[in-house]
């Protein structure tokens, strides 16, 4: 930097024809450039500038002159030899001026402090506010890092609505609307999120967002976007869908994907972890506010294959008690504790009264074996007979007690894996269960010598997780045909997988 007749001159040197030169009449002016030439808020800065490639109008502040191109702003008027540089620090007086920052404060960084991030431990709080923002744009953004996302500012940050992890979140929310943060800034993943999408489980956010402006639309034009309504309905409590119903979210949106409406995706949501109460008015809310006051076909599948699987366990439980009566005599009984066995019926009723609001057909009742009785099945095709025989002698998680509830078992393991997983968990156990599953198999009444042959061909096609729809029936057939073959139970050796 240099003092010149016309000003303060930064001159500098390169390799290139056009070295960097620029006339400046304030001090601060040339400093600040001097600053854009070491590469400060250069991504933002080329942003803007390719923005301005594609809408010339949109760069009126770089005009051209008989000695190069100037920048005129109400207090700036600097002359450039290039254009590049003109517009380089035009493009940082633009973000000075989004930033709403005094023109005499210097903007040096665009990120938010490390701490700042996403999923920090550390609390914040509204007095060191000030400072933190005192350098950088009010709606900085955490430090994406090696991360192909781009994340949301700290107005969008979840942890602002738990108070537990966030005791001062609604106050420094508020001071950072105060200051002009958008509250409808678009990021997060896929650059799909804002604010209110964010912070759809956190009613009094909702209430602080919605009140100063918080678009309940999703952002526009953006492929495969949930509302905050479509988040908070597939949560599952009801005091965040009646806040976004009030305000005017559209209870019949699809989410951009497969169509799914917040009733499908609320569907989608429960388990067994959601309490009736919350469930049904919940339920309530949103078939009132929905035009369909059905689920989706798929959906309402998935609401009877959870039902189906609580009515499994409800039925493992009264089996287990009258098993345990029955050898009280002999043996001390291990009696179910009460809160499991309440718990087992609140979410039997949870599933009735959810089947009857929406209209969904109960599934057919379960059917367990006692103990001892030999493996009998009603159905007349392969696919129902496997799927008495899941219910009869596949348990929840782990492997199977007999050797005919571990061939079942395997075989649909690794038909959901290499179907619907697309081989993502594909590893060691998954090789040991098909090499379980060809030597169980060959035990007790084995299946013909071609049908071994044609379970050894399709384990081989589904090695490494690959997806071969052909081989998985084969499987699956061949599980069935060899379980009802050998109706009396054999108990299972422990496997050397863990899945």
């Amino acid at each position: 930097m240099r003092r010149a007749e016309t000003g303060i001159e930064v001159v500098e040197p390169t390799r290139s024809a056009r070295p960097v030169r620029a006339t400046f009449s304030e001090v601060v002016d040339a400093e600040v450039f001097f600053l854009i030439s070491l590469g400060v808020l250069e991504k933002e800065i080329r942003r803007l500038v390719n923005s301005w490639k594609k809408s010339p109008s949109s760069a009126e502040r770089v005009l051209r002159t008989p000695g190069g191109h100037m920048v005129v702003t109400s207090l700036h008027r600097t002359e450039f030899a290039s254009v590049v540089d003109a517009r380089r620090f035009a493009a940082y007086l633009e973000i000075r001026r989004d930033a709403r920052f005094p023109q005499d404060r210097l903007l040096t960084d665009i990120y938010l402090p490390e701490r700042f991030a996403r999923f920090s431990k550390e609390t914040w709080t509204v007095a060191e506010l000030p400072e933190v923002f005192a350098t950088r744009p009010i709606d900085a953004v955490p430090h994406k890092g090696k991360s192909k996302y781009s994340y949301l500012p700290l107005l969008g940050n979840e942890l602002l609505g738990s108070s537990w992890r966030q005791p001062e979140g609604l106050e420094i929310a508020q001071w950072l609307i105060d200051h002009g943060a958008d509250v409808n800034f678009i990021g997060g993943y896929a650059n799909k999120q804002t604010a209110l999408i964010e912070h759809h489980r956190h009613p009094e956010m909702l209430t602080l967002l919605l009140d100063n402006g918080a678009n309940v639309d999703p952002p526009p034009g953006r492929g495969t976007v949930k509302s905050a309504l479509h988040r908070a309905a597939q949560w599952g409590y009801p005091e965040p869908v009646r806040i976004l119903l009030t305000a005017g979210s559209d209870p019949d949106i699809g989410d951009g994907y497969s169509a799914r409406t917040p009733l499908d995706l609320f569907v989608f949501g429960i388990d067994e972890y959601l309490s009736q109460r919350h469930a049904v008015e919940t339920a309530r809310l949103l078939i009132a506010a929905s035009e369909r006051k059905t689920p989706q076909t798929d959906a309402a599948a998935h609401l009877r294959s959870m039902a189906r699987r609580q009515q499994h366990r409800a039925a493992k439980s009264r089996q287990e008690e009258a098993s345990e009566t029955a050898d009280a005599e002999t043996s001390e009984p291990r009696s179910t504790p009460d809160h499991l066995v309440s718990n087992l019926a609140e979410q039997t009723k949870l599933y009735d009264d959810l089947m009857e609001m929406l209209g969904v057909e109960p599934p057919e009742p379960v059917r367990l074996l006692a103990p001892g009785e030999p493996i009998t099945v009603r159905g007349t095709t392969w696919r129902e007979q496997k799927r008495e025989l899941w219910d009869m002698l596949v348990p929840d998680g782990g492997a199977a007690e007999s050797a005919q509830g571990e061939v079942i078992r395997i075989a649909g393991r690794v038909g959901y894996e290499t179907l619907h997983n697309g081989g993502g968990n594909w590893g060691r156990d998954f090789r040991l269960m098909l090499d379980n599953y060809l030597r169980l198999v060959q035990t007790g009444t084995p299946v013909e010598a071609a049908t071994l042959e044609d379970c050894r061909n399709a384990a081989s096609r589904l090695r490494g997780g690959r997806l071969d729809e052909a081989a998985v029936e084969i499987l699956d057939r061949a599980a069935v045909e060899w379980a009802l073959a050998n109706p009396a139970r054999v108990p299972l050796e422990p496997p050397p997988y863990n899945r």
